[in-house]
């Protein structure tokens, strides 16, 4: 009885945390807490996130099970399962912790290219936007420009962005 209790353990775990990795979104990180953290950005991985709780399941029923199938007592197959369940919960809360340290943000808030700096890929004429590729946080963004003074700004020319129009136009003055 004791071994079917924790194969079911692991099995239910097992498949919550299939579930988890193949449908969980990134709002999974916590257990009655919020997915932000108080400058807007999501947090970290948290050790009672369901991926590490249903690792921690998954450990602790395999591991019972097995040691109950070597003949060991509950309550040592529990003590095992419980070392096993804690080792697989950290595993998973490490991996969780390892990809979130290298995820990037794409989005970039309007105003924040203002005062950057940007090379001219195709020329903007008197009226016509032409395309300038500015690095933002750390990324290359191609927009579209105009030029702030009216005259052309040839393709190559390092510019300065000193507005942002929204919609992708920037006016640049040139260098």
């Amino acid at each position: 009885m004791q071994f079917m209790i924790f194969g079911a353990i692991a099995l239910c775990g097992f498949i919550a945390l299939g579930a988890a990795a193949l449908f969980g979104g990134h709002g999974d990180h916590d257990v009655g807490h919020a997915d932000h953290s108080t400058d807007g950005h999501e947090s970290a991985p948290s050790l009672l996130s369901p991926r590490a709780i249903f690792a921690f399941m998954t450990g602790f029923g395999a591991i019972g099970c097995i040691a109950t199938g070597y003949g060991c007592h509950a309550v040592m197959a529990s003590f095992w399962g419980v070392v096993a369940g804690v080792v697989m919960a950290l595993l998973a809360w490490f991996i969780g912790y390892v990809l979130y340290k290298q995820q990037a943000n794409s989005s970039i808030r309007p105003g924040q290219v203002v005062g950057t700096t940007g090379t001219v890929v195709t020329t903007i004429y008197e009226e016509t936007p032409g395309e300038v590729n500015v690095k933002v946080a750390g990324q290359v963004v191609p927009y579209l420009a105009i030029s702030a003074h009216g005259g052309i700004i040839r393709s190559g020319t390092v510019v300065l962005v000193t507005r942002d129009l929204g919609l992708s136009k920037l006016p640049c003055w040139s260098r």
